[in-house]
């Protein structure tokens, strides 16, 4: 027989353990694994120790993939990525979500018809993509783990959508919900867009460092020193 969920919150009170975040010595949130600040920081951005990726930050990887695609816009299969985000859109359908349905396909599906509403372009969308790949490349550490940058992209990925209030009370009503996340990172980064995507990154990536290693060089007999007069 299972233990009842009033017995096991109270144990995990009285055992009173610690988060698991190092350096964080707060008490963990109910039975779970974090205190109640990474927890919903976890919620919030896929990782306790994360952040929430701010168009500011993404602004000059977004200059370079842009350019990049302005460059390449013949290219077979970057047209083929923006004919397949272009179906995407045009394929979803409004569809009726409860308060409590845990439904992430429904929840995704009425995001694709926000960003169809919205006007947003199959070209923004794959430069927002290949914008958080080429982040990630060139900046690693900005990402605590592989789940954090995951659910990023896909916040960066909708928030091309205005932002959506209740038109009475004016608060947001537009939560991109952890199973929203999960759902779509997943699907994107294992498909050929998402693999395009990164490809592309890469390649950006790879000309940006020529760029940064201009006239990084050794000289003989640098740390030799000079004579005196």
């Amino acid at each position: 027989m299972s233990t009842p969920s009033w017995l096991r919150l109270a144990q995990c009170k009285s055992a009173r353990r610690t988060c698991d975040v190092p350096g964080c010595f707060r008490t963990v949130q109910k039975w779970g694994r974090y205190c109640d600040a990474h927890d919903d920081r976890c919620q919030r951005t896929g990782d306790p120790r994360g952040h929430t990726v701010t168009k500011g930050e993404l602004a000059p990887y977004l200059s370079s993939v842009y350019r990049f695609l302005d460059e390449n816009g013949d290219h077979p299969a970057i047209m083929g990525a923006y004919d397949v985000l272009d179906r995407l859109l045009q394929s979803a359908k409004p569809r009726r979500v409860w308060s409590g349905s845990k439904s992430p396909w429904e929840r995704t599906n009425n995001w694709l018809v926000h960003l169809r509403e919205s006007h947003v372009e199959p070209k923004d969308m794959m430069a927002t993509l290949v914008a958080m790949f080429l982040y990630q490349e060139l900046s690693p550490e900005a990402f605590r783990s592989d789940k954090h940058f995951r659910h990023q992209m896909v916040v960066r990925l909708l928030r091309l959508a205005p932002i959506r209030r209740d038109p009475f009370t004016h608060r947001r009503k537009d939560r991109i919900t952890v199973g929203v996340r999960d759902f779509l990172s997943e699907r994107l980064c294992h498909s050929k867009l998402g693999a395009l995507a990164l490809r592309i990154a890469k390649h950006i990536a790879q000309d940006e460092n020529q760029k940064n290693d201009f006239l990084r060089c050794d000289i003989d007999g640098y740390h030799v020193p000079f004579n005196h007069n």
